[in-house]
């Protein structure tokens, strides 16, 4: 059988591994290319799957024209570039968990797959584990009733993954939190049906992995880098409008009897339940008896990052939406952004109604937008002026986002302003960037005319002036 959708595999170093008998197994994909810049993990990796197309130039698969899919294994501070470029290009995009490390970089990847009409997927492979199947469909029947509390967590015993695009935030975006945390949040608010959140509180630290001679068992055993500079432990408390509430605890470095521990618990009104272990606990008055249901599933004979690629297949050659869209991972990735805001500022974050479709444009957000200045910024604007298209189509980042920066380098300002006493700095998600009023009531107070600075009016003439 001829296999109609050629595979291009970006990153081959760790999980690409996981993701290649999937393509293997496929009726509709199969892999034919693969790049990465460790030139010696590349060639093992071709070696080992019988690829001898190899680069170490993404470029080259993300523009060849026999290349459907452009599967993204990379560390995550790539993956939205790397996607941008592909969907661009005319490509479909399944990307490894997390699909960025901050929601303003999700927005810039779903407008990037509205642009190209291609399908871009988030690999979250505990939808595929067949005790994560078994519950959903039982939660969708209602046997839980209304969720009003969860709990998820991923531990791990001192079991820090050691290689650079882990542990440098400037290839990973994050720690623990980001890593597995996307997890345990993803698993936990799929079967909860994602309720809006409106508050999220956390903290984030990092202790045994600071220690003389900290070491991890990752790899063999293998001293954690002094240059680690993202967090080993994350906590969070979500409250979500529907009244329901959440518990976070995320962490590669605990003293505990576990190596690995990931569990995620419902509570409803008729009944709770718990993954992985696929059960379901309830209770009934007449008779007064307490009930334990183990629900049992067949086996599948592939691992569930196989089967995500397969299902990716199937919904590209059938016309199918993608099995997990981009939508849904900007909400995980808000909340848990949220969590580092939290811990940065101290405070409990209140939720921006439909962030996702439009970011006030804070130096926070713009920080993790491309590099940008005034003048590239007054360069964009002129060129699509002479294309004759709208002056704001020529930016890389929503335009209030690079009003944002433009008005903050003219105002000398590099990042938040020194809050005034009892104020602390206003957290991106939690209310509007440009004055730190609530959103439901910041438009009303701006003064007419004035120019906004993450927090701060500027009025055209002196310093700006903090917003009481």
């Amino acid at each position: 059988m001829t296999k109609t959708l050629k595979v291009g595999v970006i990153g081959v170093g760790g999980i690409a591994n996981t993701h290649m008998p999937g393509w293997a197994a496929s009726p509709h994909a199969e892999v034919v290319a693969g790049a990465d810049v460790n030139l010696e993990a590349l060639e093992a990796w071709g070696a080992k799957w019988d690829v001898r197309r190899l680069t170490r130039l993404p470029q080259d698969l993300i523009t060849a024209p026999d290349i459907d899919i452009i599967d993204i294994c990379t560390p995550s501070n790539y993956h939205a570039d790397l996607t941008i470029a592909a969907l661009d290009a005319g490509k479909h995009v399944i990307c490894e968990k997390p699909l960025a490390p901050t929601p303003v970089e999700i927005q810039r990847m779903i407008s990037a797959r509205d642009r190209s009409g291609k399908l871009l997927m988030t690999a979250q492979h505990h939808r595929y584990q067949p005790a994560a199947i078994a519950l959903k469909n039982e939660v969708d029947k209602g046997v839980l009733g209304d969720v009003y509390h969860a709990r998820a967590w991923y531990l791990r015993r001192n079991n820090v993954p050691t290689r650079p695009g882990f542990v440098l935030k400037a290839q990973s975006g994050g720690g623990a939190c980001i890593d597995i945390g996307v997890h345990a949040l993803d698993t936990a608010f799929w079967l909860m049906e994602r309720p809006e959140p409106i508050t999220v509180s956390g903290i984030s630290r990092s202790e045994l992995s600071k220690q003389p001679g900290a070491w991890s068992p990752w790899g063999g055993g293998t001293p954690i880098p002094p240059e680690m500079d993202v967090e080993e432990l994350a906590a969070g408390f979500v409250r979500f409008a529907n009244g329901a509430t959440m518990m976070m605890e995320f962490s590669w470095a605990l003293h505990g009897p576990h190596y690995e521990d990931m569990q995620v618990w419902l509570y409803g009104t008729k009944g709770g339940c718990h993954y992985p272990k696929a059960e379901i606990y309830t209770s009934g008055s007449n008779p007064r008896q307490q009930y334990d249901i183990n629900l049992k599933y067949l086996p599948t004979p592939l691992e569930a990052h196989a089967l995500e690629c397969i299902d990716f297949a199937d919904a590209i050659v059938n016309g199918r939406p993608s099995p997990v869209p981009p939508e849904q991972s900007l909400a995980v990735i808000a909340i848990l952004d949220a969590v580092y805001q939290s811990a940065e500022s101290g405070r409990e974050i209140e939720w921006m109604a439909n962030h996702e479709h439009r970011c006030t444009g804070c130096i926070r957000c713009a920080r993790a937008a491309p590099k940008l200045n005034s003048e590239s910024i007054i360069a964009a604007l002129a060129k699509a002026g002479a294309q004759g298209v709208e002056p704001w189509a020529g930016l890389p980042v929503p335009f209030e986002q690079a009003a944002a920066i433009f008005w903050a380098e003219r105002a000398g300002l590099s990042q938040h302003p020194p809050a005034a006493a009892g104020r602390r700095r206003p957290p991106a998600l939690a209310r509007c960037g440009p004055c730190a009023r609530r959103l439901d009531d910041c438009r009303p107070r701006h003064r007419a005319g004035a120019v906004h600075v993450s927090g701060w009016h500027q009025t055209g003439s002196g310093r700006p002036q903090p917003v009481r």
